[in-house]
């Protein structure tokens, strides 16, 4: 057993230093020291508890962007032993978050006025004993601060986070203060820090996914970590990055991002709105370590990292059902190792073979990863490791591993074989590293119908679901008259996946409407659904399913393949 609040930072450090720098507008930073936010977090304990959560008992974050109240209700929580439950707010429609809600037994709501005010007006209707917290109220001092701390055990519930939903409906990941425990001691390794080393975490990826749980989480269990805190990703994020390296020169400074990130760096430097020269800005990013997750590095973003930022990326891999971190560059392989790391994956499809994105090495001692040949009980090569450079399914064993699925045994069951967890659905190889005795990781492609939006995962199951749903209602139509299916390629982006939606008409009343679907089902999904869900290209043809209906993912994209050299060539 432990004491909670000792897992953290709170009876060490300065609490006169500075621990969030908080960017809420273009003027100044809200600035909060370690012993005001330690203060912050008793009062969102005291609210929660006034609210009657009790220890082990879920609560909804409802806030609509990053902000210090958030980090402040996830800390207060440990004195509890109470659960958040995020909320994604970007994607999340009013059924999906009113589903959250219900699904957790959620007893209290934080609100915030960042999110929509429907969306808890919505809630509200669907569960009225629903306790709510105006979030804010923890700058007031006329609230008490909690003074309490529970002892739980390491496998006690930490927070909820919910997958995008391979099968349409997203899952609960519960992980555990044990698993976050571990995934701080992961990133202490993989960037070789002393625990009581000053260092600054920039977070803007979302608060509501894996990553920046994971990296804030890691930040408020080391003394001498700052936070640069960002409410979402924007001009100003890379103006104070250049600022926080002329502040504390010689600190580490990490910044998770995501490819993308980069794009809009690129055209702010050459629109010059960034107010900074090349080599200026190279010279600055040069001291600050990129970790790029949730999409594949490939050949043009390494040339844009190395343009920018005179370094070829260090590279993360993993998911939420690992808190964050599964496989990584190490901190100490040099530029031109990585940039060979790199090549050695790209060159294999000038050999006609499957070409892999480099996603790094597993951490010793935190994690181990193999690719094997099927993941199917009973079936020949079940968990059998892959030969060297033979394409695979990826498998991992973690210390950050969640605890299960929430309310859902079954489906915790079906992705864990002994301690390995098999849930990742990527296609990858492995090969041996020259220079020593390594195994270097690559990815191919998936094997759940998973599509790449915005740095987020988002399922081509749902989204397809979406779309016949729209079908039958603007159109007229009959679940009978249409089959509809999406699957995700890389046409326009490396980093991104295009959506590729190809409906089937299969009746006479479906193909006499076949020319009105092709002018206007784009423009109708565009209005009514949201953007991750609005396909980049429709075809029309046959949907490749097995003799029980699943789709053929494999089959659909070689479909659609066939269809673009079609056009090219008819082009």
């Amino acid at each position: 057993m432990q004491t909670l609040e000792c897992g953290y930072w709170w009876e060490r450090g300065d609490p006169a230093a500075v621990f969030i720098r908080y960017y809420a507008d273009d003027v100044s930073p809200v600035e909060v020291s370690r012993g005001r936010f330690l203060q912050l977090s008793r009062r969102a304990a005291t609210l929660l508890h006034e609210a009657g959560l009790s220890q082990d008992e879920t609560f909804i974050l409802g806030f609509g962007e990053n902000t210090v109240e958030d980090l402040a209700f996830r800390q207060g929580a440990t004195l509890l032993g109470g659960v958040p439950v995020t909320i994604n707010w970007q994607a999340d429609p009013l059924e999906r978050v009113g589903f959250k809600v219900q699904s957790t037994g959620a007893k209290v709501w934080v609100g915030h006025r960042s999110l929509e005010k429907s969306t808890l007006e919505f809630v509200r209707a669907q569960a009225p004993a629903l306790r709510v917290i105006d979030a804010e109220r923890i700058w007031s001092e006329e609230v008490a601060e909690y003074s309490s701390a529970l002892e739980v055990s390491e496998l006690s519930r930490r927070i909820i986070l919910f997958t995008s939903g391979t099968t349409g409906v997203p899952k609960g990941v519960v992980h555990s203060h044990g698993g976050y425990r571990s995934n701080q001691e992961l990133f202490d390794s993989l960037f070789e820090l002393a625990p009581s080393a000053p260092i600054t975490l920039a977070i803007v990826n979302p608060l509501h996914h894996a990553n920046s749980t994971a990296i804030g989480d890691w930040g408020m269990r080391r003394p001498g970590t700052m936070l640069e805190l960002f409410p979402r990703y924007g001009r100003r994020y890379w103006r104070v990055l250049q600022e926080s390296v002329d502040r504390h020169p010689g600190r580490p400074l990490i910044a998770p991002l995501v490819s993308r990130h980069f794009d809009l760096l690129e055209s702010l430097l050459e629109s010059g709105e960034l107010q900074a020269s090349p080599e200026h800005l190279q010279e600055r990013l040069s001291q600050v370590c990129f970790l790029l997750g949730s999409a594949p590095v490939g050949p043009t973003t390494i040339q844009r990292l190395k343009r920018l930022t005179a370094h070829v990326p260090m590279v993360r891999f993993g998911s939420t059902e690992l808190c964050l971190q599964a496989l990584g560059t190490p901190r100490d392989m040099s530029d031109g190792r990585r940039a060979a790391a790199f090549e050695r994956g790209l060159q294999r499809g000038s050999l006609g073979e499957a070409p892999g994105y480099y996603i790094g090495r597993p951490h010793p001692g935190f994690t181990e990863a193999r690719v094997v040949r099927s993941l199917r009980p009973g079936e020949p090569g079940f968990m059998e490791e892959c030969l060297a450079g033979e394409v695979g399914l990826l498998v991992v064993k973690s210390a950050c591993v969640m605890l299960g699925y929430h309310g859902d045994a079954n489906a915790t069951t079906g992705v864990m074989e002994g301690d390995w967890y098999t849930g990742l659905g990527d296609i990858c190889f492995a090969l041996r590293a020259p220079e020593e005795d390594a195994l270097d990781y690559y990815w191919v492609s998936r094997e759940a119908g998973l599509l790449i939006k915005g740095g987020a995962n988002y399922s081509c199951e749902q989204i397809s679901s979406q779309i016949a749903t729209l079908i039958l209602d603007v159109f007229g139509l009959d679940a009978d008259d249409v089959d509809v299916a999406v699957t995700a390629l890389k046409r326009s982006s490396e980093h991104e996946d295009d959506g590729c939606l190809t409906v089937e008409l299969k009746s006479p009343r479906a193909r006499a409407k076949g020319d009105t679907l092709e002018a206007e089902l784009i423009p109708r999904c565009r209005e009514h659904l949201m953007k991750s869900a609005v396909p980049d290209w429709l075809r029309f043809g046959e949907i490749p399913r097995n003799f029980k209906g699943a789709l053929q993912a494999s089959a659909l994209q070689g479909d659609f393949e066939a269809w673009f050299r079609e056009r090219e060539g008819e082009g």
